[in-house]
């Protein structure tokens, strides 16, 4: 008797249920929904920011807004212009590589005119990479290009590196990091052999000596600035007494009868002065001529040896001109 009434008050909650997560799932949907066409919306704004930077000539901006793009709706058309842009930037080895997913990622839908061009990116991009292949005595060694993590030892397989000027550097804690200058074309396949050498016991991990911090060191610019000062100093003083020598040799030649002997001694003492106030004047013109070198361009010093050390003055750009900074 009391079964159907049961029945009923269960599959009333059932129904009441059963709309209420209809409802939330609608929701749901529809915030889903309306985020993924605001995410369109920006992505398609940026897209076309970056199709008017790359109209007025501004590669970088460009990259960054097809870039940001892509983030939002990872739309494998957009890789063609990362490519093409990348290419532009002479980033050969980052061009190649989105031309490749933008044909994977395309496949049958990218027009067949579009893949044989970007196949033929491909095979002229591939001749200005080379492979690089470094290997160490010491194994989980990071190796670095141009400053850019891009593998750790053993490698896998070779690095592809731009033809050019390149910066290696491997490194690993505990150990001195090694630098390479190496120069590379299109096509090679350079292969480098890095042994790694223990950091000494009390040695901080880190940076060779030639890459740590450094100040400017002023000590040059003192030692010349007093030099510059002292020779000038034993200029005016020669000279004062050239001036003396030469009154005394005019005294004696305008006395009569004129004494030879004080006359000579008169005319020795005035060439002697003259010269000694001649050759400190040209020393001190040149010490000078050094001090002024050392203070707009001061040698540099290990940070370690001049630590605590006062600022010295040197050479700043002012408002009104050149002036002197620092504490003497």
């Amino acid at each position: 008797m009391y079964a159907p009434i049961y029945a009923e008050r269960v599959g009333a909650r059932l129904l009441v249920l059963a709309l209420l997560l209809c409802v939330l799932g609608t929701t749901a949907v529809g915030s889903a929904q309306a985020d993924v066409n605001e995410r369109e919306q920006e992505a398609a704004a940026r897209f076309e920011r970056g199709v008017e930077l790359y109209g007025e000539g501004n590669l970088d901006a460009a990259l960054v807004q097809f870039e940001r793009a892509y983030e939002l709706i990872p739309n494998y058309r957009v890789l063609y212009n990362l490519a093409q842009i990348q290419a532009e930037r002479h980033e050969y080895v980052a061009a190649l590589s989105l031309y490749q997913r933008y044909l994977e990622q395309g496949g049958d839908q990218v027009p067949a005119a579009r893949r044989d061009e970007s196949l033929a990116q491909i095979e002229s991009l591939r001749e200005r990479v080379a492979e690089l292949w470094v290997e160490s005595d010491v194994e989980g060694a990071k190796l670095f290009v141009d400053d850019e993590l891009v593998g750790e030892l053993p490698l896998a397989a070779p690095i592809s590196i731009d033809a050019g000027v390149r910066h290696v550097r491997l490194e690993k804690p505990g150990f001195v990091p090694v630098f390479r200058k190496l120069k590379v074309a299109g096509g090679d396949r350079p292969r480098l052999r890095i042994p790694l050498a223990q950091l000494a016991a009390g040695a901080s991990d880190g940076a060779s000596a030639a890459d740590a911090p450094s100040v400017p060191d002023y000590r040059p610019l003192w030692i010349s600035s007093a030099a510059t000062l002292a020779l000038a100093a034993g200029a005016v003083t020669m000279g004062v007494l050239a001036r003396g020598a030469n009154d005394d040799l005019e005294r004696a030649l305008d006395t009569f009868p004129s004494q030879p002997e004080e006359v000579q001694e008169s005319r020795s003492q005035l060439k002697t002065y003259a010269a000694a106030a001649d050759a400190l004047g040209v020393v001190s013109v040149i010490a000078l001529g050094l001090s002024v070198y050392f203070l707009v361009a001061p040698p540099r010093a290990p940070l370690g040896e001049r630590k605590g050390a006062r600022a010295s003055p040197r050479l700043a750009v002012r408002a009104r001109g050149l002036g002197l900074v620092g504490s003497f």
